[in-house]
């Protein structure tokens, strides 16, 4: 144990350094472009001064970032703005958060029972995942926290400490209003796959709450919720969450085209390759809520950044996949393509 974590450290340090001197010459180069490093910088500048996330660079006018996507987690940096230069702490957190995922997958790991060697190994394949790393060049976005609270949140259920689970679901929660997506398939997974109902439908309860607050608040914006620019190939400009969840009842062909066109497949290819398909080598069909979010986020939409692995919306996803090849791996015997029976599920998830 103490060799393993010595080397998930030594990773940790190491790449996050690199990363960040990377992230740091391109700000310091004048080569990081307005969206969406200097919507940040302006913002956290406001912030400082006001205590309201104002830009003018965000939609041309003076405008609450609040009316574009509803992040409250963005405060937890505004201390070390006071302290430090926005651009530079924007930089350190864009790192530091996304890699730091790799903790709470560690201690998963140890939860599910999985040799030092399998450990370290998710570990390394977590931190030289083109889903964290090269999104998280891409300068600063409220994404960034995504992967360690969903980490978190999941390492928590595995311990049965369900306070933490709430606190850090919620979490998750505040990073952006799509992100109630991650938890409303985390909390189906806890019904369905952890045999949790009760906390599971409180999780779900919570999630929906949560996700109608959220709207509420865009709607007092400007913008309010961008479904209809994220997904107009499945509902047209002036659709809503309801038409979605319509098209999928009455022509889900439509959403497995819009999933598995030549470039989406490439994107799911790399999503997939680095973790050697672990994710889909289960017999458990609880375990595909885990991928659900890969295709509701990022393959059914027709916003091209969403399918990308250059930016920010692979986070989410991509810890949950990892999460899952763990799973999988934990499940598999030394033997070759050797699969677990659907009855170890309610055993090995623990």
């Amino acid at each position: 144990m103490k060799a393993s974590l010595t080397i998930v450290i030594t990773a940790f340090v190491v790449l996050s350094s690199y990363w960040t001197f990377l992230l740091w010459a391109r700000t310091a180069t004048y080569n990081a472009p307005c969206f969406d490093m200097g919507i940040f910088a302006q913002m956290y500048d406001s912030m400082t001064e006001t205590g309201l996330p104002y830009t003018t660079c965000e939609r041309g006018e003076y405008l609450s970032h609040f009316a574009v996507h509803f992040s409250p987690i963005l405060y937890l940096l505004l201390p070390f703005c006071y302290i430090f230069k926005a651009t530079d702490v924007l930089v350190w957190a864009q790192i530091l958060l996304v890699f730091s995922g790799v903790f709470p997958l560690l201690l998963i790991c140890r939860r599910i029972k999985l040799s030092n060697v399998k450990s370290t190994l998710i570990c390394l394949i977590y931190l030289l995942y083109p889903a964290m790393s090269s999104g998280a060049f891409y300068d600063f976005h409220e994404n960034a926290f995504l992967a360690p609270l969903i980490l978190w949140t999941l390492y928590f259920i595995h311990a049965e400490k369900w306070i933490p689970t709430f606190i850090f679901a919620l979490g998750v929660l505040t990073v952006k209003e799509d992100a109630a997506m991650y938890v409303g398939f985390i909390a189906l997974y806890v019904i369905f796959s952890r045999k949790r109902i009760v906390k599971g439908l409180l999780l779900f309860a919570m999630t929906f709450a949560y996700f109608l607050f959220a709207m509420w608040m865009l709607m007092q914006g400007s913008e309010g919720i961008m479904l209809g620019s994220r997904y107009f190939n499945i509902i047209g400009y002036d659709g809503g969450f309801v038409d979605l969840i319509k098209v999928a009842l009455v022509n889900p062909a439509l959403y497995a085209a819009e999933s598995f066109t030549y470039e989406k497949l490439l994107y799911a290819l790399n999503m997939l390759v680095p973790i050697a398909f672990l994710p889909l080598m289960t017999r458990k069909p609880s375990r595909w809520l885990l991928i659900a979010p890969l295709f509701v986020i990022n393959l059914i939409t027709d916003y091209k950044y969403q399918f990308n692995l250059q930016f920010q919306y692979s986070f989410g996803s991509g810890a949950l996949l990892v999460y899952a090849a763990a799973l999988n791996l934990a499940d598999m015997s030394d033997a070759p393509f050797a699969l677990p029976s659907p009855e170890s599920e309610a055993v090995s998830d623990g």
